[in-house]
């Protein structure tokens, strides 16, 4: 790029540009794709065979320095069955932000299904 010049809009991958260059668009875009994988997956039984969509979204994006740095999500997904309030939340591991949780509250439950640890660890990175 010549010198001087600026990039267009439409190319900024984010704009301000963070001091450690993490995109938090691409970071919570993979947190909801990952999470509403992992649903699809593995709440058949509880959300029904057919997930019709997802809605009411919600997002938290902390990255700064000097601090322990996270990333959260939160949407309503329904189902042919049941519809359910999905949290999924990610920590940051030097550039990659492994999903750290993943907890569903299923319409007319009080308890929540939480899935953690290397059991969401592998469905997705954030990154």
């Amino acid at each position: 790029m010549p010198e001087g010049s600026a990039i267009s809009p439409e190319n900024q991958w984010w704009w301000p540009k963070l001091l450690n260059a993490i995109n938090p668009g691409s970071c919570i875009g993979n947190l909801f794709k990952s999470s509403l994988n992992f649903v699809k997956n593995n709440l058949r039984e509880q959300l029904g065979d057919e997930i019709y969509g997802w809605s009411q979204s919600s997002v938290e994006f902390d990255d700064a320095l000097d601090s322990e740095t996270y990333a959260k999500a939160s949407y309503t997904v329904t189902g042919s069955k049941h519809s359910a309030r999905v949290s999924v939340e990610a920590k940051r591991e030097g550039r990659l932000w492994p999903i750290s949780r993943i907890s569903v509250v299923i319409d007319g439950e009080i308890e929540p299904l939480i899935f953690e640890g290397e059991h969401v660890r592998g469905c997705g990175y954030a990154s």
